[in-house]
């Protein structure tokens, strides 16, 4: 079969779930199925850098707004000279101008949806009805599109992203020596959240509970991977509440693995997600976990597998303390089966699933 080509879009030039798994779903398909794969993003993008030094041909591009016609008639121009196949888009903007850029180069028009948010269903908003095909991160999301977005259930698939299950191996590392390492007391009960640093993460909610439960439970000490948007806002709570003694706040690491490691318990108090990988990996570490349901977290609930909460300061910190004390229920949730999320999360299967779309709108069997 004529091996495909794939042109992803990407607006956005921030390093985050989204973009890890754009990156991680080319490289997939480029070396399991020997596709070709290119990159439209905008020039100082981190996605862009990355995949270049992952032997990906990216081109950069305005992506000025939604009817940036220009850049629309470059990522055509593009797509004709490596005779493209399909254009996958990303953000809100990129889509609008890859659906263009589709119409302009006969390529077909795949819109990848990774967030939870619901999008309007104002008439003039059609673009998502263009799509010859949606892919989205979690079933909700999908179930979104066709509740308050009109897309056929034919037309859109979940399809989640995958993780690399040869890289986040629970006895990969040593728990102690990454701790001395970070500068964390190896006696400690460590929480830990990891990801980018945005508004819907809410931050300001797991340093609220840091602060308190540190004062009724002094063995603990919490530690936060990251940057982003709001990375003033986390730097500035913690020195004006004085919490740099019991709160580890680290860059992100090209390890993820490793900084999981370190973590008892991992919690995420987001208000909006899709599949949030972290949480995946953190499962597959074997570690205790608290997150909120919302997004498609729950895609990932299975036989009790974490503790889910509403996105609630005051029940993140209950369930928290539960584990706290109670030793027994920690490590039961610590010893979490992996297979679920082996079978249903795994690289393998992400890149599987999405190949197979890409054959069923171009037509084309084994």
């Amino acid at each position: 079969m004529k091996k495909i080509n794939i042109l992803h879009t990407e607006w956005s030039t921030g390093w985050g779930g989204q973009e890890m798994r754009i990156l991680s779903e080319s490289l997939a398909l480029r070396d399991t199925y020997g596709a070709k794969v290119l990159l439209a993003t905008r020039d100082g993008a981190v996605l862009g850098q990355k995949a270049r030094e992952a032997g990906l041909e990216v081109e950069y591009f305005g992506f000025k707004n939604s009817l940036d016609i220009r850049s629309a008639y470059g990522i055509a121009k593009l797509a004709k000279k490596h005779e493209i196949d399909i254009i996958n888009t990303h953000s809100g903007k990129d889509t609008w101008i890859g659906w263009m850029a589709s119409i302009l180069s006969g390529a077909k028009f795949v819109r990848t949806r990774h967030i939870g948010n619901k999008i309007s269903s104002h008439p003039l908003n059609f673009v998502n009805k263009r799509a010859d095909f949606i892919i989205t991160t979690g079933e909700q999301i999908r179930q979104n599109f066709i509740d308050f977005n009109g897309i056929l259930p034919s037309k859109i698939k979940s399809i989640p992203t995958g993780i690399d299950t040869k890289i986040f191996e629970p006895n990969k590392y040593d728990k102690n020596k990454v701790r001395d390492e970070l500068g964390i007391p190896r006696s400690a009960v460590c929480v830990g959240s990891m990801g980018l640093f945005r508004e819907v993460k809410r931050l300001d909610i797991f340093l609220n509970i840091a602060l308190n439960i540190h004062k009724t439970h002094p063995n603990t000490h919490f530690l936060l991977v990251g940057s982003g948007d709001t990375e003033s806002f986390v730097r500035d709570f913690i020195s004006m509440q004085e919490m740099s003694e019991f709160v580890t706040l680290l860059p992100f690491s090209p390890e993820p693995a490793k900084m999981l490691s370190a973590m008892d318990i991992f919690m995420l108090t987001s208000s909006s997600e899709g599949v949030p990988q972290t949480l995946m990996q953190a499962l597959f570490m074997q570690k205790a976990c608290i997150a909120t349901n919302v997004g498609s977290v729950r895609d990932l609930f299975f036989k009790d597998n974490f503790l889910l909460c509403d996105c609630d300061e005051n029940q993140l910190k209950s369930a928290l303390k539960l584990l706290l004390e109670h030793p027994q229920m920690l490590e039961n949730l610590s010893s979490n089966k992996q297979e679920f999320v082996r079978t249903n999360f795994s690289l393998e299967k992400m890149a599987s699933d999405v190949y197979s779309v890409y054959k069923e709108i171009l037509g084309r069997k084994e």
